[in-house]
This record gives C-alpha cells, sequence and structure tokens, in this order.
C-alpha cells in the first residue's frame, strides 16, 4: 500500500512517515499538502479549454526540444516507455515565466490558462519545499540543503495531461499503453488526477498497485536523482497509466504533474548519511541538467 503523510502533523512525524514510505516504495499520499482546492479545480478547467482547441492552435504551441522542454505534444507523440509504443496522451509542459532563452510558447486565444498555469506552477513550487524540507530532516541533512539546489526554478516544469477515451481512438497498438512504465527524472514529482484511474505503481516486489485519486491529498513520487542523491535508500519507482480496465473508466482522463528538477548547473552526488563502508556510493557525481537532457532525449 501507498501510506498517507498528513503534512499538519509535527516536522518530526512526517520526516519518520516520509522515510518510511520512500525506502520503502518511493510514493505517498501527502494531506494536507496542497492549501487551495479551487485553485486545483480552475487548472484543471482551464487544460480542459485548451485541450479543447483546434489541433492547428495546440500545435502552434508545440514542444520542439529537450533544452526547452516547453509546449504541446500530440497523442502517441512521447513514449516514456522507449521499448513500447507512443503514450495515449496529449499534454503541455510549461517552465518559469521569464526564460527568454526558451520562452512558453502559450495560446493567444485562451490568456486565462497562461495566468492559470502561471499561478499553479508558483502554488507546486511551494508545495515541493515543504516536501523538501521534510527529506531534509529525514536524511539527516542541514535546513535548506535541498532548497539551495532548487531555488533557481529554471528546470521545474508543470505538465497539464489529457488522456483521451480508448473508445474514441482509431486503433491500439500491442502493448500500448495512457502511459508506458517509467522512472521520473528529477528530484520529487507532484502528481494531481481526476478519478477515472488508471495509474499503477510498482512496489518493490514487483507487484503493481492501484494509485487511484484520494481526495485532499496529492501523490509525490520520488525521481532518479532523489534516487543517486541518496544512494537508492530512497527508490526511484517505476510506475504507469494501464488502459480503462472497466466500462466507467472508458473515458477521458486528466492529471497534473509538477517535477520538480535541481538547478541546472546543481551537482548530485551521494549524502553522506546514504553511504556505509559496506555500502559505497554506486553512481558517480552528475550535472543536473545533463542527466535532465538525456533522459528527455531518449522520450522523445
Amino acid at each position: 500500500m501507498i501510506p498517507i503523510v498528513d503534512f499538519a502533523s509535527s516536522p518530526e512525524v512526517v520526516a519518520r512517515q516520509a522515510h518510511d514510505a520512500y525506502t520503502r516504495i518511493g510514493f505517498m499520499y501527502a494531506a494536507n499538502l496542497l492549501s487551495d482546492a479551487n485553485a486545483l479545480e480552475h487548472t484543471f478547467s482551464e487544460a480542459r479549454k485548451f485541450f479543447d482547441l483546434p489541433d492547428e492552435e495546440k500545435q502552434a504551441c508545440g514542444w520542439s526540444s529537450e533544452a526547452s522542454n516547453r509546449g504541446y505534444t500530440a497523442v502517441e507523440q512521447e513514449n516514456v516507455d522507449p521499448d513500447a509504443p507512443g503514450d495515449l496522451k496529449e499534454a503541455y509542459n510549461m517552465g518559469k515565466e521569464g526564460n527568454t532563452e526558451h520562452p512558453n510558447p502559450w495560446p493567444s486565444s485562451r490568456p486565462q490558462f497562461r495566468e492559470a498555469m502561471v499561478a499553479f506552477h508558483e502554488t507546486c513550487l511551494q508545495m515541493s519545499f515543504q516536501v523538501l524540507a521534510a527529506f531534509e530532516q529525514a536524511l539527516e541533512l542541514p535546513p535548506g540543503f535541498f532548497k539551495a539546489r532548487h531555488d533557481v526554478g529554471d528546470s521545474n516544469i508543470l505538465r497539464v495531461l489529457h488522456y483521451p477515451a480508448v473508445s474514441s481512438l482509431d486503433t491500439l497498438k500491442p502493448g500500448q499503453l495512457r502511459a508506458g512504465a517509467h522512472t521520473d527524472y528529477g528530484t520529487i514529482t507532484l502528481l494531481m488526477q481526476d478519478d477515472v484511474g488508471g495509474l499503477e505503481v510498482r512496489s518493490r516486489e514487483g507487484e503493481w498497485i492501484p494509485a487511484p485519486m484520494i481526495p485532499g491529498t496529492v501523490i509525490v513520487n520520488s525521481g532518479d536523482l532523489l534516487a543517486r542523491w541518496t544512494n537508492d535508500v530512497f527508490c526511484s519507482t517505476p510506475h504507469r497509466v494501464v488502459l480503462p480496465q472497466t466500462p466507467e473508466q472508458n473515458r477521458s482522463r486528466q492529471s497534473l504533474a509538477f517535477f520538480c528538477h535541481p538547478n541546472f548547473d546543481a551537482e548530485v552526488r551521494c549524502i553522506e548519511s546514504c553511504a556505509r563502508p559496506d555500502q559505497p556510493a554506486k553512481y558517480p557525481s552528475i550535472g543536473a541538467g545533463e542527466y535532465l537532457l538525456w533522459r528527455l532525449s531518449q522520450s522523445y
């Protein structure tokens, strides 16, 4: 089971429960982390209106490169499992506003979409800092260790996703899923989803566990760079979105993910508390930006 961690508890309790969750499965349901549910619903509403735009308007905001990692991707354009067919989803990525080299490509007909995304990007950033503070305590790190390595925000991505109803698609390829099995690339991911279902998480024993929406919570999972920082003490767990399993699930699905990635020039190396003489560092140090670009190049 994926544990629920209540962020209204004391910092010591949150840190202890988070440590247990990430050493066992790498996922948690975070209760009392998102303070404004209306902001989430507003962002979902604006995302639906964006995905309802004509294809030519969405393609005008198209994703162009790993270095940018911003803009619209169509159904089957991305396959997060490189060995599987393209994912049955479309998405829009936005990064921190003000990047002159890689600006966010906004639809001119939906200024409300831009406003909602920019506001919720900041909301997610603040939630991420709360989670990272809990990890600092759980891993015996000085306060601010992670925040100092995530304070620029140049690689953080807010992504809204739409999974069309499978019945609306012309064909399905063998092995095709709404999102293939994969791990996330950065430090943590915040995930908010509707009640359609389909998300599954693979336990360390290899069992796929459903991760449905639980009202009032945010799913938080660790990514590859957190696993490298912690020498796999905190695991980066494969997850996927499967095809509808019941008639009730055979409808479009919506989710929103915030990928909290270290500053582009941050160095990721094994934390002292996660290495021992009998368990030395498994991974060489690596630049966070270098790792991100490599992983993105495998998916598009």
